[in-house]
Formats: C-alpha cells, sequence, structure tokens
C-alpha cells in the first residue's frame, strides 16, 4: 500500500484534481477508481470530514494490479475551521453540489448524469442518519450539529 502524499509531487497543496491525475497514472482500473475517488471526496464534504489529506488516500497493489484503497479514517470535523486538507478547484473550502458535478466532468471524466447519480447515492443514506445516531445513543447535541451541517452542505 502507497499513500497518495508518497505518490504526489513535494509540494505543500495538493487538489483532488491531483489524486485524479496519480489514479490515472498509476492505477490498473482507473476508470472505477476515478469512479470511487469521486465518491469519497462527495462524502467528505457532505460529512463534513475536512482532514481529507494526501495521507488518508492510497493505492493498493494486489492481485489485479494498482488500485484505490476502500475509503478510511472517515470523520466529520467538530472544530469550526471549514478548510478540508485538499482544495477543491481554487479553495480549500467545500465546494456546492453544482461545483462537485463540474469537478466529476472535469478532473474525474464522469459525466454529468453519472456525478449527479453519485451523489444522490452518496446522499441517500442521509436520509435517517438521525434515526441511526440516536438508536446509538450520541448526545442529541451531536446529532443536531451533525444534521445541521449536512443539510447546510446539501444546498
Amino acid at each position: 500500500m502507497t499513500s497518495m502524499k508518497t505518490l504526489l509531487d513535494d509540494s505543500f497543496y495538493h487538489r483532488y484534481s491531483d489524486l485524479a491525475e496519480v489514479i490515472r497514472h498509476v492505477s490498473d482500473h482507473p476508470k472505477k477508481d476515478l469512479e470511487q475517488q469521486y465518491r469519497q471526496m462527495v462524502f467528505n464534504v457532505f460529512i463534513g470530514n475536512r482532514d481529507d489529506h494526501e495521507k488518508n488516500f492510497s493505492m493498493l497493489h494486489g492481485d489485479n494490479g494498482w488500485q484505490l484503497t476502500p475509503a478510511y479514517d472517515l470523520l466529520p470535523n467538530t472544530n469550526n475551521n471549514p478548510e478540508h486538507g485538499l482544495s477543491f478547484t481554487s479553495t480549500a473550502y467545500a465546494p456546492t453540489v453544482e461545483e462537485m458535478i463540474q469537478m466529476g466532468k472535469g478532473p474525474f471524466g464522469l459525466s454529468k448524469q453519472r456525478s449527479d447519480r453519485i451523489i444522490q447515492e452518496v446522499l441517500q443514506p442521509f436520509s435517517n442518519w438521525r434515526q441511526i445516531l440516536e438508536q446509538h445513543l450520541v448526545h442529541q447535541k451531536d446529532i443536531e450539529h451533525f444534521v445541521h451541517d449536512v443539510k447546510k452542505r446539501i444546498k
């Protein structure tokens, strides 16, 4: 397993488009991995995971060659810092849904329809998160904070 940090240049700031470029060059299944990386980016935006830096994305070599690892270290941030570890386009602030669709078409090579469908697939489980969080005895204040933040990012 090799982190994206290892595979990227020594620049201090990287973008999700830089990860897409690495996938195009390293992956033995770039179309599948680009779609998966896009899905991970969208999920990070919606849950408010701003700890999405280069060491939290990796490529794994196995029987089928190099491929993107499953997502890991996915936690919503509870602090007030709005900047993500990776930039989206020209900013590290969370993009709008329309900006994410544009990114899908750009660096990830997805159609507008496929980008939109992935966004809807990522959003679908959020419809019952309140009940899931309550079932797991998450403090009501944390539930309200999380649900409010997700709704704010969906707009």
